[in-house]
């Protein structure tokens, strides 16, 4: 499964696309950082923001995060992503209708 830093080699083409294509690209990702089928959404931030160096530049955090951000919104509006129902917090999944997306082609059939 891909990782944002596999597809997007610098965060000019992340910032780039709009949120809904943004949100097909998310719903490949979100998967490889689930937990229990649940995700907080800084995690797809933080995979190209590795703290140690390697990653991008903090400089692109805030850009890339408010980015993601209304990608998750535009999801969250089409009934793809909900917040997890039994926790409290920002924790969050895929719907039974996002987790039928699997390739792009299922994405562009869905848009």
């Amino acid at each position: 499964m891909a990782h944002l830093s596999d597809i997007f080699a610098e965060p000019q083409e992340l910032l780039r696309l709009e949120p809904e294509e943004l949100g097909g690209v998310l719903l490949e990702v979100i998967p490889t950082l689930t937990e229990r089928g649940m995700f907080v959404w800084q995690n797809l931030a933080e995979q190209v923001f590795q703290s140690g160096g390697g990653g991008w530049p903090r400089s692109n955090f805030s850009a890339v995060a408010q980015a993601i951000a209304e990608s998750l919104n535009w999801l969250m509006s089409q009934g793809l992503v909900i917040y997890e129902p039994e926790q409290n917090g920002e924790w969050m999944r895929l719907t039974r209708r996002a987790q039928s997306i699997k390739t792009k082609v299922d994405w562009e059939a869905y848009r």
